[in-house]
This record gives structure tokens, sequence and C-alpha cells, in this order.
């Protein structure tokens, strides 16, 4: 013993420790496929006179494209090109070419006294289609594949890390009586579970990332000082394709969590010990003798 010095280490103390079980429940509403679509629209004009004639218009709602003007004759300063209603300034050469977010009607017209123009016009067009009679023919084999727990770009996780679980609020004093005479104080900590779960439906096209979150209250013996650390023990996930009376599809989610969670807090501890070396190597001390013993022989 006299041999031995003091030792000062870090560690974390447990307070307390509990098994949480925990079952969330979601439905969540489908939108229909979109499928993105582009066309390309061109045409001719001439003989335009002072009130606007309306090269191309639709009631297709998020229609993006570029606009392009070729002029024969003239320069784009003879004329006035209007796109969704507003005048757009197309500058005094012979070629205009500009991308518009957002397309409802292209309409041109000749300022007064200007010279007859003539050119063409050419539009490229994307836009989403709607795809909701293909959306009507889902059922549950179109979920391709089991729901897995993921991040939120729907990439799959490890298991320590499906699961966030934070303390979203301050601890509250609660006394417990824990038999007659015996009483305790105990702190009310309100925890917060979150995270994703992902699956891919029709035929595997779609991916679909959906959030989860339930908050808990619990009771745990927590001082000032101590923090939640959180494990998942077992994560699973069920989910059910269900059509409902008005033709509108959704998911039925159901997540089984376990959750253990406990108070700790570094301390740091003082003991008397004496430093030692690492032992030697048995294995290799053994294989080293058997090879000098078969050499002598």
């Amino acid at each position: 013993m006299d041999d031995q010095e003091k030792w000062c280490i870090t560690t974390q103390q447990v307070y307390d420790w509990i098994t949480l079980p925990l079952t969330i429940h979601r439905s969540v509403r489908l939108p229909y496929p979109q499928r993105r679509a582009r066309d390309e629209v061109c045409g001719n004009f001439s003989e335009l006179t002072e009130e606007f004639t309306t090269l191309w218009e639709t009631d297709v709602e998020n229609v993006s494209g570029t606009v392009t003007l070729s002029l024969v004759t003239g320069t784009l300063d003879d004329i006035i090109l209007s796109i969704n209603g507003g005048i757009v300034v197309t500058g005094n050469r012979q070629i205009f070419t500009k991308f518009f977010p957002s397309l409802s009607s292209i309409e041109i017209r000749s300022k007064s006294e200007a010279p007859v123009t003539a050119g063409r016009y050419c539009l490229e067009l994307e836009y989403s289609l709607d795809m909701e009679e293909e959306g009507s023919n889902w059922s549950e084999d179109s979920i391709t594949g089991d729901c897995y727990f993921s991040d939120q770009f729907g990439t799959p996780l490890d298991h320590d890390l499906i699961v966030n679980c934070d303390e979203v609020s301050h601890r509250k004093n609660i006394t417990v009586t824990l038999r007659p005479g015996e009483k305790i104080d105990l702190q009310e900590i309100t925890v917060r579970f979150d995270g994703f779960i992902s699956f891919k439906f029709d035929e595997g096209n779609c991916l679909c990332v959906i959030p989860f979150c339930s908050i808990q209250k619990v009771l745990l013996c927590a001082p000032d000082g101590t923090r939640l650390n959180c494990k998942t023990l077992s994560a699973d996930c069920f989910i059910q394709l269900v059509k409902k009376g008005n033709g509108e599809i959704h998911v039925d989610i159901e997540l089984h969590l376990c959750q253990s969670i406990q108070v700790l807090k570094e301390v740091h501890i003082a003991l008397n010990a004496k430093q030692c070396n690492p032992r030697r190597n048995e294995a290799n001390h053994y294989s080293d003798k058997y090879k000098r013993k078969m050499w002598n022989q």
C-alpha cells in the first residue's frame, strides 16, 4: 500500500435510469405524383397592328420557360411585347430571348407608325402534370418495400441516430411519497423525441419522407447539473395505404420505439492506486517459446 499514489479520474455518475416504450400514430395524405413535362411551341407572326395579338396563352399552372423572338423584317424597337399582361423591354435588335419562371400569356403589337414587322417566336416550356388518375389506381402493392428510419432527405440512418432526444422545457420539482412517512423530490422533465421515416411508392419512382414527433413527461431523479442521455433500444415501423371515401390516398403509420433514458453527471473520483505496465502478451510468449523448441529439434 505504501507504493500507491492518489489518482484522480473523471467519470459519469448515473442518478436515474428508465426504459420508456413509445407508440406513435400518424395518418398522412399522399399527394398525387407529378411528372415534369417539356414542350416546344413555335409559330410565325406578321401584319401586326396597334392592337395586341395573342401568340400563346394557357390556363395550366406552374408553367415556366424561355421565350425567343426572331424578326425577319424590322427591329424589336418597332414592337411591344407583353408577358403575363406586363410590358417587357426587348431592346432594339432583331433577336430577343429570356427565361421566365412563370408564363401564362404572350402578346405582341406594333408601335404606331412603325414599319411592317414579321418574325418567328419559339417557346421552350416546362410544367407539371398532375397524375390524379394514376394515383387513384394505387393499392397496398404500390408501396415498394418497408418503411425505414432516415434523415430529412430519405437517407437511411444507423440505429443509434434514428431518434433525436431533447429536453424542451424547465424541470419541475415534484414531491413523491414512496411509502407512508417517506417522501422524495423528483424532477418532471419534458422530452421531445423526433425523427423521420421514409418509404417508396409508385413502383419505386416516388420517395416519401415523413417526420414524426412525440413529447413525453417523465419523472426522474435529475438534480441541477445533470443531463439526459437517450439511446434507442428498439425501433419498428409499419405503414398501410388507405383509400378514404372522398378518393384521397392516405398512409397510416405506426411506430414502436423503446428508449433508454439515463440521468448523468460528470464527477471526479480520487483513488489510491499504483501505476502498472501492460502485462506481457501470453499468447505471443508461448508462440515464441514453441518456435525456439521446434528450431532446436
